[in-house]
């Protein structure tokens, strides 16, 4: 048994700094947005700048929170923007087994991950994930 959402559409990134382009997009468009996330990118906004402005003051720094937390939002159909160095991955789902379900836009496919991994995973970069509240 595992829970996930299904993303509007995925997308995919030819490299590192496109992949971050490509999740906020992803997000955007789940929650109908248009908003063009590259050019918030080119700006200089971060990824929750660029969230907290289309959704209206919505977005959620998850940063520091612990996989448990995390999962909350994924639970109510809000995909999480995980960033692991300079590449970007959603996190989409889970299953009873404590893996994630995550889809990295550079290798255009979703994997699994040990809940226990994504911790150490994550935690070297201080859990660096956002989303935004209300997706569902």
């Amino acid at each position: 048994m595992q829970y996930s959402i299904e993303p509007v559409r995925l997308l995919s990134a030819d490299d590192e700094a496109e992949s971050l382009s490509a999740c906020l997009k992803m997000i955007l468009l789940q929650g109908g947005k248009t908003t063009e996330a590259a050019a918030g990118l080119a700006e200089g906004k971060s990824a929750y700048e660029i969230l907290d402005e289309a959704f209206d003051g919505r977005a959620v720094d998850l940063k520091g929170c612990i996989m448990n937390q995390v999962l909350y939002y994924v639970n109510r159909g809000c995909p999480v923007l995980a960033l692991n160095g300079n590449k970007a991955e959603l996190i989409l789902g889970y299953d009873v087994y404590k893996n994630l379900i995550l889809y990295d836009p550079m290798e255009e496919s979703t994997h699994l991950i040990a809940q226990d991994d994504a911790d150490v995973l994550y935690g070297a970069g201080g859990y660096p994930f956002v989303s935004v509240a209300g997706l569902e």
